[in-house]
């Protein structure tokens, strides 16, 4: 087995770290705010994205999916809308092998696939003898195992790896768009983004394959709200549907892995980077909150986390400041939660859920996955599922 490794980017839209801990949670302990939320859904991790980038960097949008993550001078990682609402079932590993289980804790797919991602559109891509195919919500096969990778479904349509290109299969495992591109990523309000080449030029293809974006940036990036981050030169801006530069590249560059000064749309406001502080632009292109932060999140269920003097708090879409900062970590809610570390708030800003977790992660159809150890990746730490009210509904196990 092919053990998935994180890529450097968490903008990715199709991911995976490795071993399935492509968890979207926030460290008690955190050094710094890099850290990735992912909801379950819209998440494989953050490696299907390096690889289909060639491991250049050129990676776009949090697998485009849902993707929540942090938004700082060093790292952006954004929300994406492009997966629908993914199955309630949830990945667990015994013994090595993966499964899935339900809200209630019970083991639906029996334990048996080396990895296992969550479901988005009915099916789940997963490895078998080292090789990556499709299973629906029974457990059944619906696509063989025969990719070198693959990616979650996204509008349809599923980003796999063959001999080293990416292309598109459908939901009956036809390969409608071949495996031709070096750089690739899911399709997002009908449009992928890719690269014949590694280090060449990116454009956009629709469902069909066609080339409907020439390629001319330097980096492309998921769409969403109708509009794609992109990269010319040093600049980014903002391109439409229709290939239009609608938001002049002008964007200062950032340390950041992945939109280099400017983040994707979500509900209807992008972070940006101006003069070393994050502010929020709408899709006109005005600044409609000042830059002022230190490090952003995208706007999620109305609000945003925002890091201001060394603690982090919440803003509204209008810039005001909703809850003040007090908090040492935060992260985008996610069905009426946000995590603050160990611990969960509501929207007024109350500890709801107080945990003994060392990371806790991201609500998604009424679970969220809390771990031990020293992060996601730690072959020591144990990965459990608490429900809303923190109910422990899967046992931490390694």
């Amino acid at each position: 087995m092919k053990d998935k490794q994180i890529c450097s980017s968490a903008a990715a839209t199709c991911c995976r770290p490795s071993s399935h801990r492509h968890r979207y949670g926030a460290p008690r302990a955190l050094a710094g705010a890099l850290v990735v939320l992912l909801l379950i859904a819209g998440i494989a991790g953050a490696a299907c994205a390096e690889r289909a980038s060639g491991g250049s960097g050129k990676v776009g949008g949090i697998y485009h999916g849902p993707l929540i993550g942090v938004i700082s001078s060093s790292s952006v990682t954004t929300p994406s809308t492009t997966v629908p609402s993914p199955s309630a079932l949830f990945p667990v590993k015994v013994s090595d092998k993966w499964g899935y289980i339900d809200q209630t804790g019970r083991i639906i797919i029996a334990p048996q696939f080396e990895v296992a991602d969550p479901f988005a559109q009915g099916l789940a891509d997963v490895e078998l003898a080292g090789k990556w195919g499709y299973v629906g919500e029974n457990g059944e096969t619906v696509i063989a195992p025969q990719f070198d990778y693959a990616c979650p479904f996204s509008e349809g349509l599923g980003l796999v790896e063959v001999n080293g290109k990416w292309g598109f299969v459908n939901e009956k495992g036809q390969m409608v768009i071949p495996a031709r591109f070096a750089i690739a990523e899911s399709f997002s309000q009908g449009l992928a983004d890719v690269a014949n080449t590694i280090g060449g030029k990116m454009g956009y293809i629709d469902e069909t394959g066609n080339l409907v974006i020439s390629p001319q940036f330097d980096v492309a990036h998921p769409f969403s709200d109708g509009l794609a981050a992109v990269r010319v030169g040093s600049e980014t801006g903002y391109v439409s549907l229709q290939g239009a530069m609608v938001i002049a590249a002008q964007f200062e560059p950032s340390d950041d892995f992945a939109y280099h000064g400017a983040g994707s749309f979500s509900e209807f406001l992008a972070a940006v980077l101006v003069n070393g502080k994050w502010g929020y632009l709408n899709e006109a292109g005005q600044m409609v909150i000042a830059p002022q932060f230190d490090e952003v999140f995208p706007f999620q269920e109305g609000l945003g986390a925002v890091k201001v003097g060394g603690k982090w708090g919440y803003i509204d879409t209008a810039g005001k400041m909703i809850i003040a900062p007090q908090f040492s970590h935060a992260f985008s809610f996610s069905e009426g939660l946000a995590s603050i570390g160990g611990d969960y708030i509501n929207t007024q800003g109350q500890v709801v859920i107080s945990t003994r977790y060392a990371w806790v992660y991201a609500f998604n159809q009424g679970l969220a996955e809390v771990a031990t150890g020293n992060g996601p990746l730690d072959p020591n730490g144990e990965v459990g599922y608490v429900d809303t009210t923190g109910h422990m509904v899967w046992p931490l196990q390694k």
